[in-house]
């Protein structure tokens, strides 16, 4: 048994993969997003996803959406990966993964992150992230991302596959 499978048992933890979010689950990535301390630290989420305004005009059908959930459909984490070009990578695709506070610091982002980038059929990605957010930059580490350039208060990374 895999280490997610253990602690998808454990937890009640399951990893669903799907186009777009639930309206309750949409309302829940508002509501992380302009309360979560780390989560207005270290993203532009309580822009992209200040309201359920923002949230639309920020989705499109271009961009695939995995959420991390509970049994109750509740969402502990999220990963897009939408179509966006960098001048720092050839990619043009650019991944993000975010872990809510119910479930952070237990170990799920590895495994959450690592299922979603093995069903993936692009070439390869890129992803910018705080310079001060070492939790990130050593899973992006872990992951076989490769810095390739700065640009401010950010560290612009990729994932060639």
């Amino acid at each position: 048994m895999s280490r997610f499978n253990v602690l998808e048992f454990a937890f009640m933890i399951k990893l669903q993969t799907k186009k777009g979010l639930s309206e309750s689950q949409i309302k829940k990535l508002i509501y992380y997003s302009n309360h979560d301390p780390k989560i207005k630290r270290f993203t532009h989420d309580y822009v992209r996803f200040r309201n359920k305004k923002s949230f639309d005009s920020w989705i499109n059908d271009d961009t695939r959406i995995f959420t991390l959930t509970n049994t109750n459909d509740d969402l502990l984490g999220i990963i897009w990966i939408k179509p966006k070009i960098n001048k720092y990578s050839k990619y043009q695709h650019t991944f993000a993964i975010r872990i809510y506070k119910p479930i952070r610091g237990k170990g799920y982002s590895y495994d959450f992150a690592k299922n979603v980038l093995s069903t993936l059929k692009t070439e390869g990605l890129w992803l910018s992230t705080n310079i001060e957010n070492i939790a990130a930059i050593k899973l992006y580490n872990k992951l076989a991302f490769k810095q390739i350039g700065k640009e401010n208060d950010q560290i612009i990374m990729e994932l060639g596959f």
